[in-house]
């Protein structure tokens, strides 16, 4: 069983990383990026991990101020009450990210590139902001895509499979059709079940919200049977990728994540787990050990 102590110094600094903003793209962002860079030209590509920091920082920042609309101090979890009492601060720094991110963009990868970026922030704000509604004319009949029916996870997967594309072009714009393809199905299998996850710590609260996730119509247990088979597929998919020559040898290293998601999956079966950190903290962290993998790959072939 993970054990996560419930107080003291170092359970004040878990909630401050988990709710700050810098750990989604320290550990999703700069971790996914590392290891395209390892992936496609065996060395990192530092202005894309300051690129794709920056990026993930702003969008997180703004996805932020999405969940505040509905700001209320008896539900509010410990991350909205932290950035309520920062709203001004959370502007100002997602405006300045992302802006940094378009320039560090810019003068490594060219102006075009750097304007990919804006298909990004757009889709935060289609995500958590209510504004779906109205830009559609009424036709659709959400306010935002948070709120669709399971639309959520499949949405932020499709969205992470497109900046596993951007850091590859990034360091290797005449990459393959395929080997961009491999890595857009990869990312987004594994932030699809990242994202299902996410959502274990807020079962009473989406459930009372009339929210419906997999964890409210499915209950815990089954839903965590289901993204334990779907983690299993993650070798066979990188086998695929390696047989075909979209992915070099190395990347059946990465084989190794099904073992720690499979540690955090049983970990949320147990009552006394802090689902807060387990969710926010622990299982984003399974993407800072990829590019550890493939370190080690790299080593032995």
């Amino acid at each position: 069983m993970l054990s996560i102590a419930e107080r003291g110094p170092a359970i004040s600094f878990r909630h401050w990383l988990a709710s700050s903003g810098v750990l989604v793209p320290t550990e999703l962002g700069v971790g996914g990026a590392l290891t395209v860079s390892l992936l496609a030209v065996n060395r990192p590509v530092w202005s894309l991990l300051v690129a794709v920091w920056l990026l993930v920082y702003a969008s997180y920042q703004i996805d932020s101020l999405g969940e505040l609309k509905n700001f209320d101090t008896s539900t509010a979890s410990s991350r909205s009450r932290y950035l309520q009492a920062r709203k001004g601060r959370v502007v100002l720094q997602g405006v300045a990210a992302f802006l940094g991110a378009m320039l560090v963009t810019a003068l490594h990868a060219g102006v075009w590139m750097s304007l990919s970026l804006l298909i990004f922030p757009a889709s935060v704000v289609l995500y958590g902001m209510p504004v779906l509604r109205r830009m559609s004319l009424g036709l659709i009949p959400f306010d935002c895509v948070k709120s669709i029916p399971y639309a959520k996870s499949f949405y932020t997967a499709f969205f992470w499979g497109l900046l596993g594309v951007f850091s590859l072009v990034y360091v290797d714009p005449a990459c393959a059709v395929g080997g961009a393809l491999l890595v857009f199905v990869l990312f987004a299998q594994r932030l699809f079940i990242n994202t299902v996850f996410c959502d274990f710590k807020d079962i009473e609260r989406d459930r009372a919200a009339g929210v419906v996730t997999p964890f409210v119509t499915l209950g815990r247990d089954r839903a965590l049977r289901i993204l334990a088979g779907l983690n299993l597929t993650t070798p066979l998919l990188l086998a695929m990728a390696v047989c075909i020559g979209a992915l070099p040898a190395s990347a059946l290293f990465l084989s190794a994540t099904v073992v720690y998601t499979q540690l955090y999956l049983n970990a949320a079966r147990h009552a006394q787990i802090n689902a807060e950190l387990l969710c926010n903290v622990t299982a984003d962290a399974e993407w800072l050990l990829w590019p550890l993998y493939l370190i080690v790959a790299n080593a032995i072939l």
